[in-house]
């Protein structure tokens, strides 16, 4: 175990943690981005969660929200791998992500579920061992968690504590609570992602929740998972009391990449959608007049 000998010192550490967290965020959001654009779009994807406000911040900070969205990112990527290409390896690279974003922070695990139910609905070569496959996903991201967590474990007591404790928490809020019946929904896209993208970049995110409905067949399913899990994490955030001040933005951190790669998607899949009309367009030019004999 690192121990810092001084305050200054273990400030100094968690700044080069969080650092290199959030240098593995932007090569998270590539590596996702890759699964449905060029090379191209999926670096400008990177660049452009770079440049946002919400990720320049928490870049900065040692929060533990850059460390779980690293790897929701990484998970959610390994996911559409393991659908598009089955293997026991990507089964188990799975679970250890999920693992790893649980053992971050326990919200963490909502990708748990999330991953299960794509397993078993999601049409994929090999269906008759789905079950061994969400099996096997669902043991090692378990194993992986109480592993991170053997330190907890040995004070149980203390452990249940502090897990009942978050739990209320979350559930009746923390300073204001701010339910559902308040915020119509609306709390985190107006207060935490508007100024954490910027105007532009949020409406083309929100935007790019349609691009699975425009996408070729082939990226169809990629793109809808990125899409349901940016809903479904935006939906439990909102739903929730739990929005302390003044950091509560530092939840939608996650959705920076998503909603930026499904915004630059819905630009590729309409620029494709451009480029085929005009190739398979009819030429303009009068056909050649025949020759009288």
């Amino acid at each position: 175990m690192v121990q810092p000998p001084d305050p200054p010192s273990l400030a100094h550490l968690v700044r080069i943690l969080g650092a290199l967290a959030s240098g593995v965020m932007v090569f998270a959001t590539f590596t996702l981005a890759r699964l449905v654009l060029p090379a191209l779009p999926s670096l400008a994807a990177a660049a452009a969660t770079v440049a946002t406000p919400l990720f320049v911040v928490h870049a900065c900070i040692f929060k533990e929200d850059i460390f779980v969205a690293t790897f929701l990112l990484l998970a959610l990527a390994m996911l559409i791998r393991l659908l598009q290409e089955p293997a026991p390896h990507r089964a188990i690279l799975l679970g250890l992500l999920i693992g790893c974003a649980a053992g971050s922070k326990y919200i963490g695990a909502l990708i748990l579920p999330f991953a299960i139910l794509a397993i078993a609905l999601v049409p994929t070569p090999g269906l008759e061992r789905r079950a061994l496959r969400a099996g096997t996903v669902s043991a090692v991201s378990i194993a992986t968690f109480l592993l991170l967590m053997l330190p907890a474990i040995r004070r149980l007591s203390r452990w249940r504590e502090g897990v009942n404790f978050e739990l209320t928490h979350s559930i009746q809020g923390h300073d204001v609570p701010l339910p559902l019946r308040v915020t119509w929904g609306l709390f985190h896209l107006r207060e935490s992602l508007c100024p954490g993208l910027g105007t532009p970049l949020l409406a083309l995110g929100l935007t790019g929740l349609a691009a699975p409905f425009v996408a070729a067949r082939e990226r169809r399913m990629p793109l809808l998972l990125i899409a349901s899990f940016a809903v479904v994490w935006y939906a439990v955030h909102e739903a929730t009391p739990l929005k302390p001040f003044p950091d509560f933005s530092r939840y939608m951190l996650p959705l920076v990449p998503l909603l930026l790669i499904l915004g630059a998607s819905f630009i590729y899949e309409l620029a494709v959608w451009g480029i085929t009309a005009a190739t398979l367009r009819p030429s303009s030019w009068p056909w050649p007049r025949r020759r009288r004999s």
